[in-house]
């Protein structure tokens, strides 16, 4: 499975068994009226809801994970998140355990931008490194983002997607 950039009610076009379909589902019905600094956990799951600046190019860097996959959704505001194959990529200090994240440097390879405004999901999985909270346009301003972490031995990729 690669990275997944599309329409929240989309979700169910993508068979990644009852922890995927749970936190889609609560994001579907309940991600609006969260407030930031939000959270809650689902059968395994974190979800969160913050409030974020988003910041130039030049102060953002890619991270991954190794336990988790991320779904990220914008509630308010706009953000260009970069990905990036995570496979070969420098880190700028070791894997943080407790944390499940590691910092890279600016990958020289082709990375692909997207953008994430209200009615987005993005999920990204380890293999993806990816670079969120970017301004778009370069004009930084505040957002209310939501993610979800999604351990990986609870997604079920095999059947990949629905036809």
């Amino acid at each position: 499975a690669e990275m997944l950039c599309e329409a929240i009610g989309s979700w169910r076009n993508y068979d990644f068994g009852p922890a995927w379909s749970g936190v889609m589902s609560w994001i579907e019905q309940h991600a609006a009226g969260c407030a930031e600094g939000f959270k809650t956990t689902l059968s395994g799951c974190r979800i969160g809801v913050s409030g974020v600046e988003t910041k130039t190019l030049d102060c953002a860097l890619f991270e991954s994970h190794r336990v988790m996959a991320d779904v990220h959704v914008i509630l308010d505001g706009e953000e260009w998140m970069y990905i990036a194959p995570s496979a070969g990529l420098a880190g700028i200090d070791p894997y943080d355990e407790a944390r499940d994240i590691i910092f890279h440097v600016t990958p020289p390879s082709e990375t692909a931008r997207l953008t994430l405004r209200p009615g987005v999901f993005a999920l990204v999985f380890p293999w993806d490194a990816h670079m969120p909270l970017v301004a778009v346009e370069g004009r930084v301003s505040h957002a209310r983002k939501l993610v979800a972490k999604i351990p990986m031995d609870l997604l079920t990729l095999a059947q990949g997607r629905r036809s």
